[in-house]
């Protein structure tokens, strides 16, 4: 997943020139940066829960704060799914100026080669591991679900996974139902076509939003819904159309000010408990939560776009490239650390800090020697230079 290089030719509008050695390019370092940024927050939403009353009880406003920071933290993972339409729009769009299509076998190998080695052998594992480990079981159907991923539906309708170190994976079977249509789509309209499309999804997924609390949804039920999250990807989807041949104006003060609106419009997003499983919902405070939380996902995205390269070390790059094994794995080590070590850590905040380093090293191996090997073959099916393995 990438972007153009400010500084690269862009590609005009209508172009159709072909062959490889005529590829677009499109990659902006500060979009890998954020994704470990994303990534930290989704990791502190689930791991903190096993530490925070110990660090903050005895400090009830401290730990007002920390509850409602790690509840903000929730929309790490909104944005993630706002950040993969942007990419995906900007992409096809690139692609259908320059050869007059969206070629959907180059797409779907890449998607393929990206993200079904790491899903399919994780789960595969998984299933493995379940066979002599009872906490990490997964019934037959669990197992077909998430590999034909339907797995959020599957949680819906079956009141989560029984595997604890899966449960985080219902988001990959979020973004392949967006894959399945997106590109078709995209291929079949208009640019002023699909916007109206994305709009219309928009409203869509908020009545839908609506209606689920109004008839006494849970927060799960709410928040693992396809229709539910579709305002994200459908907002990502639209800033993308207005984005994707545009360069940005490096400016301090711009990503600043886009950054820190986004993050306050999540602070209000989180007043309507939408990421919280301790206070309920109520019908209009949650839609209008997840359209904020929307608002402020586009603010945060203009912010990064125009953080200056500078501010980008590369360390953090590389870290924002394996946060897809990073998301993958954080949970088998939360598992992991929670049961066999944490008995025997006596430093408050300990633990989370080495599920952390844990993470990030399994992450990082994966990366290097299991995912690199498909994402060289996967550039072949480039039509536009995305980063290099």
């Amino acid at each position: 997943m990438a972007y153009a290089v400010p500084g690269t030719p862009q590609v005009a509008p209508g172009a159709t020139t072909q062959g490889a050695s005529t590829k677009s390019k499109f990659y902006r370092p500060e979009l890998d940066a954020v994704r470990f940024v994303l990534f930290l927050g989704v990791f502190i939403n689930h791991g903190m829960n096993h530490t925070q009353s110990a660090l903050f009880a005895k400090i009830p406003w401290l730990e007002l704060c920390v509850r409602s920071f790690h509840d903000l933290c929730g929309f790490s993972l909104s944005f993630f799914f706002f950040l993969s339409a942007y990419l995906i729009t900007c992409l096809l769009q690139i692609e259908k100026h320059r050869t007059g299509t969206v070629h959907l076998a180059k797409f779907y190998s890449r998607r393929l080669l990206r993200l079904w080695p790491l899903y399919i052998g994780f789960i595969l594992l998984i299933a493995l591991l379940g066979l002599g480990n009872r906490d990490l079981a997964m019934s037959r159907g669990a197992v077909v679900a998430m590999l034909l991923f339907v797995g959020n539906w599957y949680a819906i309708f079956h009141l989560g996974f029984p595997s604890p170190v899966v449960n985080h994976l219902w988001s990959i079977s979020v973004e392949e139902q967006f894959y399945l249509l997106f590109p078709s789509l995209t291929r079949r309209f208009s640019n002023a076509r699909m916007q109206q499309l994305c709009g219309l999804v928009c409203a869509v997924s908020l009545a839908t939003t609506w209606l689920l609390v109004h008839k006494g949804a849970g927060l799960n039920r709410v928040w693992l819904d396809s229709l539910v999250q579709s305002i994200f990807f459908a907002g990502g989807a639209l800033y993308g159309f207005h984005d994707s041949l545009r360069e940005h104006a490096k400016s301090a003060k711009g990503a600043l000010l886009g950054i820190a609106a986004g993050v306050a419009l999540w602070a209000v997003a989180q007043a309507g408990n939408v990421t919280s499983l301790t206070r309920p919902m109520h019908p209009f405070t949650a839609t209008m939560a997840y359209a904020l939380a929307a608002l402020g996902c586009a603010c945060i995205l203009r912010g990064v776009l125009k953080v200056p390269l500078s501010w980008v070390p590369r360390w953090l790059v590389y870290l924002g490239r394996v946060a897809y094994g990073l998301y993958v794995f954080h949970a088998l080590v939360i598992y992991g650390v929670q049961k066999y070590l944490a008995p025997h850590i006596r430093v408050p905040g300990l633990g989370l800090l080495l599920e952390l380093l844990l993470t990030i090293a399994i992450a990082v191996l994966s990366y290097e020697f299991y995912e690199k090997p498909f994402l060289r073959i996967k550039h072949k099916f480039e039509l536009v230079h995305s980063r290099t393995a």
